[in-house]
């Protein structure tokens, strides 16, 4: 058994994926297992040869390099298949257009075993190669304590402590390793929507959900490719994926931990107020209104299970959710940033609005 199987999904990844394989290559920790997917890429007619030659050309050369070749299914597909092939003790995930550092895998592995972890995860930086090699380093996971053993499953025990923190870091599930068994053993999986959408979302709460040993690193360790990152969605089938994974992670409450239902209803209720909120802001302007309106009839319930009368709801909040709830149309003009180059009268129109949507909180 290796002690760390990583599963490398990849879709039409010519362009960057043999920098993520040869960071891979180049771990200190030596006992892994690489299962590269090739997510029915359509590009093997590329000069030198596609996704899938590239991943056959590693796998010859390298006896822990395996691949899977299948028609395209989506990113999330593509984990549930890598994880139920995986062999590793833990688990672990390198998107094909990001690279990890040498020592990736033997700090996060070093730290699972010595505290006998179900979660370990590290830290990355945001990196652009194009117009000039930068990398930045988010705050994302800076509340979350370093080096702090939690128990984010526990969350009836102690519903005010440090173990609830984890949940509202950024998802990042490619910068974990998990304990192979914990999620075998709870069927903890990714919902198999097409494309590459928030998928990391509901596995990730779920996972959270499950395990009791936790603990995070502050130490950089994987490079988040954002050359290609979108600026808006345009598309409509990508509107409400990150609503699905609510619902994914609603009904696997309902249907699998139901135990689980009231501890966690003001930490999902704040998680999910934060996805949308920053789903709303990704969103193509024409499609700000209606999924504004997905968004309060959503929340309508929640509000009247009083599950946002908690402190992680702060007073901005509320008035946004007020807001939301009485009047879509006021709150989407309100909450629609200005474009860049906005004139002298719709900078002045934008403060009115502001002033009508907080004098009606008041």
């Amino acid at each position: 058994m290796p002690k760390v199987s990583v599963v490398v999904p990849a879709y039409n990844a010519t362009a960057y994926i043999r920098e993520c394989l040869d960071s891979l290559r180049a771990q200190t920790l030596q006992d892994i297992e690489v299962i590269m997917i090739n997510d029915g890429s359509t590009d093997a007619d590329l000069p030198g040869g596609g996704t899938l030659a590239i991943m056959q050309e590693y796998a010859e050369c390298d006896e822990r390099f395996r691949v899977i070749d299948k028609p395209n299914s989506g990113y999330g597909a593509n984990i549930n298949r890598g994880f139920s092939e995986a062999t590793g003790e833990y688990l672990g995930i390198l998107e094909s257009d990001d690279f990890a550092e040498p020592d990736f895998l033997e700090t996060l592995y070093t730290l699972a075993k010595e505290h006998d972890l179900d979660i370990v995860r590290g830290r990355f930086c945001y990196y652009w190669s194009t117009p000039e090699v930068r990398n930045e380093v988010p705050g994302y996971i800076d509340h979350a304590p370093e080096g702090v053993l939690m128990d984010t499953g526990s969350l009836a025990a102690s519903p005010t402590s440090a173990d609830r923190e984890p949940y509202f870091a950024m998802p990042a599930i490619w910068s974990a390793l998990y304990r192979a068994s914990l999620i075998r053993e709870h069927g903890i999986t990714c919902l198999e929507t097409p494309g590459a959408s928030y998928q990391d979302t509901g596995f990730n709460l779920k996972a959270w959900m499950c395990a009791h040993r936790v603990m995070f690193t502050h130490k950089v360790l994987v490079h988040y490719r954002q050359d290609n990152e979108a600026s808006s969605i345009h598309s409509p089938g990508k509107v409400y994926t990150i609503c699905d994974e609510f619902a994914e992670v609603d009904r696997w409450i309902a249907e699998e931990h139901p135990e689980m239902a009231a501890p966690m209803g003001p930490v999902l209720a704040k998680k999910r107020w934060d996805s949308y909120e920053w789903n709303f802001g990704r969103v193509g302007s024409e499609f700000k209104r209606e999924f504004a309106e997905r968004w309060r009839d959503e929340f309508a319930p929640i509000a009247r299970a009083g599950l946002v009368n908690t402190p992680l709801f702060t007073v901005t909040m509320h008035r946004m959710l007020q807001v939301l709830l009485r009047d879509v149309d006021l709150f989407v003009e309100w909450r629609t940033p200005l474009p860049a180059g906005a004139s002298f009268s719709e900078k002045l129109h934008h403060k009115f609005v502001t002033w009508r949507a907080l004098s009606s909180t008041r």
